[in-house]
């Protein structure tokens, strides 16, 4: 076989084209293995022992041999070991079927190797076989697929164990590979997810929200996106997330798929939700603290007239007595007495309602206590269609508690209960009855409402847990209940049955008789009394009341609009009792009890009335009343009241 160098061809032919005629103009003569030359590819003529026997200028070039050197070599030595073993497999399939793609490894003179893709041809020449052999350096592809491995391995280990809920998702909405922490947020395998659309393990209400997003993405209007929504856990519970998702696209701008991490944020949902709770909370205790302090203002303003109209109420009872033939006048003056009661006992719910909490224990009359609460909200109650009943059945209500506590208690107790009912379409009742216990008193309120499911009742105490729609309660309820009802060292019960009502049953502790003795002290309105009385209020009206009632038993008695004119008196003439307002223009009641104190000793019996409530009072006017006064009373008050207050023993 002649070289080419030596013919221009291996097969020694003419190069001479075989063009057709007339196309001779546009022939170009250019030696074959000029061509061969050129390449970039190794070339290789070898024979079937695997001699050498031809080589073009790359070969030499990327193996590191002159020509001369490759042609006294054969295939084994320039094939690193591992591949010059399968020289003689490839030979046979090289007969076997002329031609045949390969790949192998070369190995240069310094010993570097080279990965290469042979492709071996079968040519015949003078009746001979050889090989001619195209070996294309694979280094680049190799170096490239190595990165391309390295960078899946990378993506596989991170998208694997990543913390993040991750997922792959086709443009049509299909999982196509989710990770383990995606499953393990929704309850799922992985052979459940994949395959599934992401609209199944959506929370409906958020699914318009998800595929408006994946839209804007396929459309290009946005690269990427980020947002809340809730998935639907295995268990039927939801599971809040944030979700940032982008779609990756193939060369030709073609949606490949949507890769979307997901951040659980259920603990943050939680902790926003409380925040908002106690944030609404806080205004309603503001607008409660705001409701509390009108409340107690209005009350003192209109306890101030309520207190005329019950003095003149009994003043005109005492002149129709002295007539003939007065029933219908007393029957309509007894029907006015009782509208004023009625108003006395809300204004002073109201009061009651808003006076301060304090961690102060004392013997308080559960009686009263809840029936002032329901003559405050009972006809409320009633035209909502709900029948409001109290049962006393405790033959010695008196516990140890706080009123404000106790009326808030049952406040929120009613409320409830209201509540179950309206979710009723049946007429509603609501029992509040007392009995009593060995050593304790016992409070019970029921409702035929609604009832409450078992798996619900042993939530019902947790701060911020409702069964209620939003907006319609905190969630604090009961748990302020429950909270009040420890304060006291009392204990709370639930016991419910859905679709027939609730009862809740509080067992406080019974105060003492002598704890009790002086709420139940009476007084003999027969009992006469000697002396001079001295009547301070800064309303004549008022003083008038009193100066009537005072005269009625036997007492002489001086006005005084203020404290100051109160106790130039005080100082030129001798009282038996002084009965003061606090809130008074020039001095006070207070400082004016103060003043008599340090001037008279004995002091004359001292007597406060007030229309507001003690704690409204500041803690100098406070530790005023405690210590001078003898006798308190609550306008409204009585005639009776008022002579019980005067006759009792000096005693505070």
């Amino acid at each position: 076989m002649k070289r080419p160098s030596e013919s221009g061809s291996i097969d020694n032919r003419s190069t001479e084209s075989s063009s057709p005629p007339g196309s001779a103009s546009r022939r170009v003569e250019i030696e074959p293995w000029d061509i061969i030359n050129s390449t970039n590819d190794l070339i290789f003529v070898h024979d079937w022992e695997g001699q050498i026997l031809e080589v073009n200028r790359a070969s030499c070039e990327v193996l590191g041999y002159t020509q001369d050197e490759l042609l006294r070599l054969r295939l084994e030595d320039i094939d690193t070991p591992e591949h010059a073993a399968d020289i003689p497999n490839r030979m046979n399939e090289i007969k076997r079927k002329r031609h045949h793609v390969f790949e192998s490894s070369h190995r240069r003179k310094d010993g570097a190797s080279i990965p290469v893709e042979v492709s071996a041809k079968l040519l015949t020449y003078n009746d001979k076989e050889f090989v001619i052999g195209i070996a294309r350096d694979m280094t680049d592809r190799k170096n490239a697929a190595r990165l391309l491995a390295d960078s899946e391995w990378r993506f596989r280990s991170a998208f694997e164990s990543s913390f993040l809920g991750t997922a792959l998702v086709s443009p049509q909405g299909y999982f196509i590979d989710v990770n383990s922490a995606f499953c393990s947020m929704l309850g799922f395998s992985k052979t459940e997810l994949v395959g599934l659309h992401f609209e199944t393990v959506t929370f409906p209400a958020d699914v318009e929200l998800s595929r408006e997003i994946l839209r804007e993405l396929v459309e290009g209007k946005i690269q990427d996106a980020q947002f809340e929504k809730r998935y639907q856990h295995k268990n039927g519970s939801h599971v809040w997330t944030e979700v940032s998702v982008a779609l990756t696209r193939d060369s030709g701008g073609n949606p490949g798929y949507f890769i979307a991490q997901i951040h659980n944020i259920n603990e943050r949902k939680l902790v926003e939700a409380e925040k908002s709770q106690i944030h609404a909370q806080l205004i309603h205790s503001a607008k409660l603290a705001s409701i509390g302090t009108l409340a107690a203002g209005v009350a003192h303003e209109i306890n101030n007239p309520l207190t005329i109209i019950q003095g003149n109420i009994e003043f005109l009872r005492d002149y129709l007595s002295q007539m003939e033939s007065p029933g219908q006048a007393l029957q309509l003056l007894e029907k006015q007495e009782k509208g004023v009661r009625r108003i006395a006992t809300i204004v002073n719910g109201l009061r009651t309602y808003a006076r301060p909490d304090t961690d102060y224990i004392a013997s308080v009359d559960l009686h009263k206590i809840i029936g002032d609460t329901v003559s405050l909200v009972g006809n409320i109650y009633l035209k909502s269609g709900i029948d409001l009943k109290f049962e006393m059945k405790s033959s010695y209500p008196f516990v140890k508690g706080s009123v404000g506590k106790i009326q808030q208690i049952t406040m929120n107790l009613l409320s409830n209960a209201k509540d179950a009912i309206e979710k009723t379409e049946t007429g509603g009742m609501i029992r509040i009855e007392t009995e009593d216990a060995s050593d304790s008193v016992i409070l019970r309120v029921s409702d035929n409402g609604c009832g409450i499911e078992l798996r619900f009742m042993e939530k019902v105490f947790d701060a911020f847990y409702t069964t209620k729609p939003p907006g319609k309660g905190t969630g604090l309820g009961l748990s302020i209940v429950q909270s009040l009802v420890e304060s006291m060292n009392a204990k709370i019960e639930l016991d419910s049955q859905p679709g027939l009502g609730t009862t809740f049953t509080l067992k406080f502790q019974r105060a003492s008789k002598m704890d009790a003795q002086a709420d139940r002290t009476k007084a003999s309105l027969d009992q006469s009394v000697r002396g001079r009385a001295l009547v301070v209020d800064d309303e004549t009206s008022i003083r008038e009341i009193l100066r009537g009632y005072l005269e009625e038993l036997g007492l002489e008695v001086l006005e005084a609009e203020d404290g100051m004119t109160a106790l130039e008196l005080v100082s030129t003439h001798t009282f038996e009792y002084v009965v003061t307002d606090i809130k008074m223009p020039k001095m006070g009641g207070d400082k004016l009890l103060l003043a008599i104190k340090s001037l008279k000793s004995p002091s004359p019996k001292l007597i406060v009335i007030t229309g507001g409530i003690l704690s409204e009072y500041t803690r100098e006017q406070r530790e005023a009343i405690r210590s001078c006064a003898n006798g308190f009373l609550n306008k409204p008050f009585s005639r009776e009241a008022l002579h019980k207050v005067i006759t009792l023993p000096l005693e505070k």
